[in-house]
């Protein structure tokens, strides 16, 4: 349905920046609206691994599973619930910057039955989610007051 695209260059090591994402409990620290955030698997987060969010912008907790991983370097989280917006992926790409950290955030969105007749009302506010949630990143990473 849409795709949105948002970058950021952030003044820290790569392998800083990946296990600070990868930390649910800094999550609330970088993710907009965010309520709640959980590991819903076992292990190390990775392949398969799944994920629950509550946000304050949708009325459902939404549940992921990561459809690909590169660890350091790519992670894709799926949407499987709910059925409305299915499919949806969210892929965080991190590339070494001469010590810096280029972040490429890329959100294909996919939603069905009625919420596909308000797509073009909720693009331009996931677009700023996006824009919001790499700002975050950058700021408290670059800031040094991450959890």
């Amino acid at each position: 349905m849409a795709k949105i695209v948002v970058s950021s260059t952030i003044e820290r090591p790569t392998a800083e920046v990946w296990k600070f994402m990868l930390d649910a409990s800094s999550w609330q620290e970088w993710i907009p609206g965010l309520l709640e955030g959980k590991v819903t698997s076992e292990g190390p987060i990775g392949m398969g691994t799944t994920l629950q969010v509550k946000n304050s912008a949708w009325p459902h907790s939404v549940e992921f599973r990561i459809s690909e991983f590169e660890p350091g370097r790519k992670s894709v989280m799926e949407v499987t619930s709910p059925p409305m917006m299915k499919g949806t992926r969210e892929t965080f790409t991190l590339e070494n910057a001469e010590g810096k950290t280029k972040l490429n955030l890329t959100l294909d969105l996919k939603l069905h039955g009625f919420y596909s007749l308000v797509g073009p009302f909720v693009v331009p506010s996931q677009r700023k989610g996006g824009e919001t949630e790499v700002g975050n990143l950058k700021r408290v990473l670059e800031s040094g007051s991450k959890s």
